[in-house]
Formats: C-alpha cells, structure tokens, sequence
C-alpha cells in the first residue's frame, strides 16, 4: 500500500518535471522524502532530483543527488550520463567525456555515443586514443584542410577532404548522428535557451534579443556550404562571433554570423563579403537581420534592422515570472562555454555526410 502511495508521488513529480513546473517539483520532491525514509536508497528519485536541479541549472546540486543515486545502485547508467550533462554546462570537460565513455562502453548506446561525438568538437584528448570514437576524431583533426583566403576553393579540394574524412569514419558501426548543423563558438553563451522559452510561453521577445543581430549567408548547394565551414573556421577575425551553418527549409544552404551590435554585423559584412566571393568564384546573397526568426512571425518588424521596434517595457514582467520559475535563484546562469576546435572533428564530418545525402 505504502509502495503505490510513494509511486503515486513520485508520478506527479515527474509529471511536474515533464512540463517545466521546475520549482514546483523540486518542492514536492523535498516534501516526499521526508515523509518516506525508504527514498533513500532510490536511485530512480536520486537521478529525478538531479535532473529537476540540472534543469533550473544548479550544477552543484545537481552532481550532488547524481552522486547519491549512483551510490545507491551503482549499475544503472542514468545517472552518470547526466553527470556528462552537467559537467559539460560547467565546462569541466574531460569529467564530462570520462562519464559519458563510462556509459558508452557500458551499454554502446546512441545517446552516449553522440554525446562524446559533440564534445570532442572541443576537446582532442589525445591521452584516450585507445577510445575508437576519439581515435577516429584525431586522424580527422590532423587532415590538412587549410585553404588560401585569396583563391577560389575547388570543389575537388572539398572532395578529397571527405573521401580522407570517410576513410577514418568508417572504424564506426555507421554514419547516424543526431545533429545537423555545424557550429564554430566563442566562450559566450547566449542562452538561447532561455529567450527562446520565454517567447513560446508568453508570445513577447525577451530584451536581449533586441540586441541580437546576425549576417545570414545563402548558398546553392552543399560544397558551398562546406566551403563556408572551412572559411568560417580559419578566418580569424571571426573567432570572436558565433557561427553556424545548415540547411533550412526547402534545401535551403545558409551560414549564420551573430552579433551584439548592428554596427559590427555591417563592418564585419564588408570585410568578408569579398573574401567569400572568391573562394566561391561568385557572388552571393546575403543580409543583416536580428535575431531568431520565429520572433519575425510573430512580430514581422523585428527582423528589420531598419525599423526602430522597441522594447516593451511591460514585457519585462514576463520574463521575471519565466526566470523565476526556471533558474534556481531566479536570475538567469549561462553554462561555462568552450570554444570549438580548429579543423575538421568527427562532428563536422558526419554533418557533411547528412547534407551531401539530402
């Protein structure tokens, strides 16, 4: 009877974790185990308090109640995957890698698997080389994929680096991974995350975001694209800004640079617009916008940097309930970043594959 009473009480905080009622379930977990000793030695609610403090991003607690769930069964893999999480939010990364090879060659799952695939787009732990996976990221590092900013790149060049990628990627049981587009990063965040949550819940663009302002490139096809990655990569210039490149709707190739300041979006335009035509050997399309698109459905004025949209100040209200609910001490925590890697990683190379396959 007891036992349905707790599985009854621990439903509802899952449940309450489910649809980002954070605060809410961090207090009925709280409340539940001082009225059921039993809960100590349960790994299942051990591992859900974690994941309740990793969402409101208390990493110091959260690795805590990790530790606790591992402790009380140390053969369920959960919760060291998720120490992975949160060791990589604070930027600690080789504990991060160390938790998520514990689970992956534990269990060879998809999820540890591509998890250690996007951290090795930071780091290049050359100590682990006996890891496949990092083996395998290492030969991709050390292919030679510079480029001469002053002439065209030809897409046989492109052609050569995947055929030496593909060599190397195919000590893999397969090509799958579960990211698609290709970043370069500074250390900032921009917790995109948050300002995002904000204006799904509420329909308002958080104050931030009025200040986000990006340079959208538009290409053809997917060797331009690559081509794009490898300049965004080696022009110094842009390693202060964050960067990305995908494919959009309707096979549509576009990188993205973003700003603080419109100012530095068009000064940096100038700059490279010339250099990218010719390593592409055409001209190009291109803009300067603000931020994130779905605000310009919404509110089709924002995108335009030449329309003086203000910020509301009665939005404010609606991003304090949204931080109060969703970060520990209701002020807004970004993780500690690290910057992307020179050259080509494994990551980039099974991204190239999906768009060369679209």
């Amino acid at each position: 009877m007891k036992e349905n009473l707790i599985n009854l009480e621990i439903q509802k905080i899952v449940t309450l974790y489910k649809n980002q009622n954070f605060k809410k379930a961090l207090f009925e977990a709280k409340l539940i185990k001082s009225k059921y000793q039993q809960l100590e030695n349960s790994n299942f609610y051990f591992n859900l308090v974690g994941l309740i403090n990793l969402a409101i991003k208390d990493w110091e607690n959260s690795i805590y109640f990790f530790n606790k769930a591992i402790q009380s069964d140390p053969k369920i893999l959960d919760p060291y995957f998720n120490l992975g999480i949160a060791y990589y939010d604070t930027g600690e990364l080789m504990k991060s890698l160390n938790f998520f090879l514990k689970v992956y060659k534990s269990s060879n799952d998809k999820k540890s698997k591509f998890a250690i695939i996007k951290l090795l787009s930071h780091i290049n732990p050359i100590n682990h080389l006996n890891e496949n996976l990092i083996d395998i990221n290492d030969k991709i590092q050390k292919i030679d994929t510079k480029i001469n900013l002053n002439k065209k790149i030809e897409d046989k060049f492109i052609s050569d680096i995947i055929k030496k990628c593909n060599v190397e990627a195919q000590k893999i049981d397969n090509l799958e991974f579960n990211e698609d587009q290709v970043f370069r990063r500074n250390e900032v965040d921009l917790n995109c995350e948050r300002h995002k949550r904000i204006f799904f819940k509420y329909n308002t663009i958080p104050k931030f975001c009025f200040s986000c302002i990006k340079i959208v490139i538009y290409l053809e096809n997917p060797f331009d694209l690559i081509k794009l990655v490898l300049f965004f990569d080696q022009f110094k210039n842009l390693s202060f800004f964050n960067r990305k490149c995908m494919i959009g709707k309707r096979q549509s190739f576009r990188g993205y640079i973003y700003f603080d300041s419109i100012e530095s979006a068009k000064k940096l335009s100038k700059e490279i617009t010339p250099v990218i035509e010719v390593l592409l050997g055409k001209k190009f399309k291109h803009e300067i916008k603000r931020g994130c698109s779905e605000f310009a459905v919404k509110y089709p004025n924002y995108k335009d940097i030449n329309y003086d949209m203000t910020y509301p100040s009665e939005w404010s209200n609606n991003e304090e309930k949204s931080d109060n609910d969703n970060f520990k001490d209701g002020v807004p925590v970004t993780r500690n970043t690290h910057k992307s890697l020179s050259g080509l990683t494994l990551s980039d190379f099974l991204i190239f594959n999906k768009w060369l396959n679209y």
